[in-house]
């Protein structure tokens, strides 16, 4: 099936219902913006989303906001509002009080005017007609007409407020008796539900509710934003639902052309949802980061970044008044293929957890691909023909502008679209993306659309096999994201360093090659993680340890089946004084307990005086970089975060260890060897290599922060190192190594100093309740790996670095 201008001219009389009773239309300013999910983000991915969103010819962003008594709010607005300002001065921010959100969060309409107080004001929040600052919402929040007149009242009267008020009664049929109501409190309105038909409906070019709206928005002489969008399809928190889907968004930019007037404004959703699926936009790991969402709404796996060059040709045919979209000047034609990539036969396997069942509405996705193409005027003519599965499908000729339709087959394997030019020649192709398959390799019915943007390389790409032994069932661990509360006896700055520790802790665990894809061949994995042959039968778990570590964050709006981790200053167990270092006298960083003195419920984890002494995570980081010799070694990383990391490692929530099942508990691994001229002797170790740097908290927060460290500054911290020499006595060994040898069988190893744990006060013991420490198994070393055991690159690697190292000169 496929339409295009010329040919729908013969379908716009069902749309005249909307023209004919409006008369002459008014002139009109057009604004289009994107719905923005305000959470915990970077501040540079943060000026990105601008950066990204300003190119495609977006005016600004509306900012959901659905608890603004969250630290991250005001945060993220000041990354946005200045950076907006300063550097994208067209570019503008208005606010949209979530009060769906804002209701469960126990927050109400006078909770926002802070924030509005604060920023409407800003040179970067957008205005409208009337010169006031521009308000919206999310749902009604329940409240009666004159409670909103009484807050009109509160900023005068000078604000334009365009709410999304869809779900009162009368609002759909634009009802006289719903303007009577409402009409004083709007100066325009937002629909957001009419975005996508309704669940388990095809009918994705319906319009009629659309048209009613628009129709007693205009005759009310108030503004009109429409919701534009691809799909619905979310299966998180607590919900499984899809409305379509395929060619909606399709339908949408064509009835859109049709309506007139214009609605004065557009609101994309979403710039960045990800468990809705209807992003556009960047999908940064740190607000996206909790379990179930990430099976089905990553950048990396599912990018909706294809759809942006369709979207902005209409962005600007639609702002410009324009009845015929163009693509950009040079351009052939700029366009989308987009399709699901399960097969209808596809069977999941069926569990308790509502993740694993269809979503509601699943029987509206259908097996076809979808597309849109916006051709140019000037040349052609074009046609366009689809592949699925390797099979050809069918050819369809263009005409100037824009052009929708779907090839009626979704096969197994690679899809593929070609754009022809008048000779027959393939000057443009959509291609590449997730392989479509019958399997199930996500672990749900996953309807969240690869898209394939049209681009001028027309070569052969293959799609990509999903992999699919990455999903184990869903834990319920830390799938609803995680927060810190209580912050007992903790200073002001005490909690400021804390939760600057935890957003550091994230950003250590989401990592690329931490929270997911770890290179066991990369430096910092053979050495803390043991080499591939020592560690293969544990991989999966490391891996999946570091993975739900990643998880435990805020998430990015809020939800109502968080967990939660007790933070304390106050030593409940008495442990802080203990001296953990006798070379300083040092006393503890920071211990926890799976079960918090008080509240035995919730885990704990109590910072210590000492943790307050140390670095943060960038400082330590841009300090040891500064070094010539010191900044190789790992000794001088030591910082808050990796302090937290390795705290938050001995926690069943954060590691999901309950009952050693799906992972084995992690501890603080007591480690026994034989000194130089000592008598005692230990056994062999019963297990490989792996067995115990899964269990010691210490080998994983190292490793990642050694990853962390050479992600930054391109180098790798191998110091210290082991290195082998025949032991005749106490041995003096360049700086920076350990000597060991074996004597009747048992591990010598050099008394230097540089041989004890990177830092022994960096927890006390595992925990009970009552503060009792939980004993434990320790490992008695009589042997270490083989270097043989370590690829021949590692080794080839650490020998110039060595040589490097040593003719180095020492620091001041």
């Amino acid at each position: 099936m496929a339409l295009n201008r010329g040919f729908m001219a013969t379908l716009v009389s069902f749309l005249v219902l909307t023209i004919a009773n409006l008369g002459v239309a008014k002139a009109v300013t057009r604004g289009v913006f994107a719905h923005y999910m305000v959470g915990n983000v970077y501040e540079d991915h943060a000026h990105q989303d601008i950066k990204d969103a300003s190119a495609m010819g977006l005016d600004g962003f509306a900012l959901n906001i659905g608890d603004p008594s969250q630290a991250f709010v005001r945060q993220t607005l000041n990354y946005m509002f200045d950076y907006a300002r300063d550097n994208y001065p067209d570019f503008k921010l208005f606010i949209s009080m979530d009060l769906w959100a804002a209701g469960s969060a126990k927050k109400g309409l006078d909770d926002f005017d802070g924030l509005l107080r604060d920023y409407m004001g800003h040179g970067a929040y957008y205005k409208g007609p009337n010169g006031y600052p521009f308000v919206s919402t999310f749902a009604d929040g329940g409240l009666h007409n004159t409670t909103w007149m009484d807050w009109r009242n509160k900023w005068a009267n000078e604000i334009y407020f365009v709410p999304d008020f869809d779900g009162t009664e009368g609002y759909y049929l634009s009802d006289p008796a719903w303007w009577e109501y409402w009409g004083d409190v709007v100066d325009g309105i937002f629909s957001w539900e009419s975005t996508w038909p309704l669940r388990g409906s095809t009918q994705t070019s319906y319009w009629k509710n659309e048209s009613w709206v628009r129709e007693g928005a205009f005759s009310h002489e108030k503004a009109y934003m429409m919701g534009l969008s691809m799909l619905q399809y979310k299966n998180s928190y607590e919900t499984n639902l899809y409305r379509a889907g395929e060619d909606n968004l399709s339908w949408r930019l064509f009835n859109l052309q049709q309506m007139s007037p214009a609605p004065e404004y557009i609101e994309i959703l979403t710039w960045n949802d990800g468990p809705e699926s209807h992003y556009i936009g960047n999908i940064w790991p740190e607000q996206n980061n909790e379990t179930a969402p990430t099976r089905y709404a990553t950048q990396a796996n599912f990018p909706h970044d294809g759809i942006r060059p369709l979207l902005s040709s209409f962005i600007s045919s639609y702002k410009a008044g324009k009845e015929v979209m163009e693509p950009p000047t040079g351009y052939d034609a700029v366009g989308a293929l987009w399709y699901k990539s399960i097969h209808s036969s596809t069977v999941c396997p069926d569990t308790d957890d509502l993740t694993s069942k269809k979503p509601d509405g699943y029987s509206a996705a259908s097996d076809l691909l979808t597309w849109a193409v916006i051709v140019s005027s000037i040349g052609g003519p074009y046609s366009i023909r689809g592949f699925s599965g390797g099979q050809e499908l069918q050819t369809f000729y263009l005409t100037p502008g824009y052009n929708f339709g779907t090839f009626s087959s979704l096969q197994e394997g690679d899809q593929r679209m070609e754009l022809l030019d008048g000779t027959g020649k393939v000057i443009m192709v959509a291609s590449g993306g997730r392989c479509v398959t019958s399997t199930c390799p996500d672990g749900i019915y996953n309807l969240n659309p690869q898209i394939l943007e049209l681009t001028m390389d027309t070569s052969e790409k293959t799609c990509t096999e999903p992999i699919t032994d990455i999903y184990p069932p869903i834990s319920t661990t830390a799938k609803y994201g995680t927060r810190l509360f209580g912050f007992t006896d903790c200073t002001p700055g005490y909690k400021k360093d804390i939760e600057r520790a935890y957003d550091d802790f994230h950003r250590l665990t989401s990592q690329k090659g931490v929270g997911e894809k770890i290179d066991w061949t990369s430096a910092a994995a053979l050495e803390f993680l043991a080499p591939p042959l020592e560690n293969q039968d544990q991989q999966a778990q490391i891996q999946d340890v570091f993975a739900k570590a990643s998880t435990i964050y805020p998430g990015f709006y809020f939800n109502p089946w968080q967990n939660w981790i007790k933070v304390r200053c106050d030593d409940p167990f008495n442990k802080c004084p203990i001296i953990c270092n006798q070379e300083d006298y040092g006393t503890l960083n920071a211990y926890s307990s799976n079960n918090d003195v008080d509240e035995i419920d919730y885990p704990m984890v109590n910072f210590c005086p000492r943790f307050f002494t140390m670095p943060g995570l960038d400082q330590v980081v841009e300090s040891a970089a500064g070094l010539t010799k010191y900044k190789y070694n790992m000794n001088k990383y030591a910082n808050q975060a990796h302090t937290l990391l390795h705290e938050f490692l001995h926690l069943h929530l954060v590691a999901d260890t309950e009952n050693d099942t799906p992972n084995p508990d992690i501890y603080d691994l007591r480690i026994n060897w034989r000194a130089y001229n000592k008598d005692d002797t230990g056994r062999r170790p019963s297990h490989p290599a792996g067995y115990y740097v899964q269990r010691n908290a210490d080998n994983l927060a190292f490793f990642a922060l050694a990853e962390w460290v050479r992600s930054k500054k391109g180098y790798y911290p191998y110091i210290p190192v082991i290195r082998r020499q025949e032991l005749t006595r106490d041995p003096t060994v360049p700086s920076g190594r350990v000597a060991y040898d074996t004597q009747d069988g048992d591990l010598v190893i050099s008394s230097d100093e540089e041989i004890s744990p990177f830092d022994q006060c960096s927890t006390y013991a595992d925990l009970a309740a009552d503060g009792s420490e939980i004993t434990r198994e320790s490992l008695n070393l009589t042997a270490l790996i083989d270097l043989s055991a370590y690829p021949t690159a590692y080794q080839q690697e650490l020998a110039e670095f060595l040589e490097m190292y040593d003719a180095l000169g020492d620091d001041e």
